[in-house]
């Protein structure tokens, strides 16, 4: 189903807004069905999420991209920010941040708790050139 141009342009909108209220900068891309949600910053643009139009501008199927496999995946929903996927822009906006955040110097670290006796610590050591 291709996305409508009023859709497109109401998508502009929400990615400008939320830039300006984050401090970030996203773009977003389009490809069929597609909307492709990008993020720049220090070290150049990079793949945040994919959504899928779904006939609804608050009904998008997610698609976060993993680094690891350089895809997206749909069924992936154990990354930091999943709990703003919603269906909506700004959600998967808000998800995209927390799963990929600014790039900084320093220590980031996550814990997951899948079990109440097995904790998932998942730490990333950052540093600035």
């Amino acid at each position: 189903m291709k996305i409508p141009q009023a859709i497109k342009n109401n998508v502009a909108n929400i990615i400008d807004r939320f830039n300006k209220e984050n401090g970030c900068q996203y773009q977003e891309r389009y490809r069929g069905e597609y909307l492709y949600l990008d993020k720049i910053d220090t070290h150049g643009p990079g793949q945040v999420c994919r959504l899928k139009f779904n006939g609804g501008e608050d009904n998008w199927s997610f698609a976060i991209y993993k680094y690891s496999s350089a895809r997206h995946d749909s069924k992936e929903i154990f990354f930091p920010g999943e709990e703003y996927v919603n269906g909506t822009v700004e959600g998967a906006l808000k998800a995209g941040l927390l799963a990929y955040p600014p790039y900084q110097s320093g220590i980031w670290c996550r814990v997951f708790m899948r079990e109440p006796t097995n904790p998932i610590v998942s730490c990333l050591i950052l540093s600035n050139p």
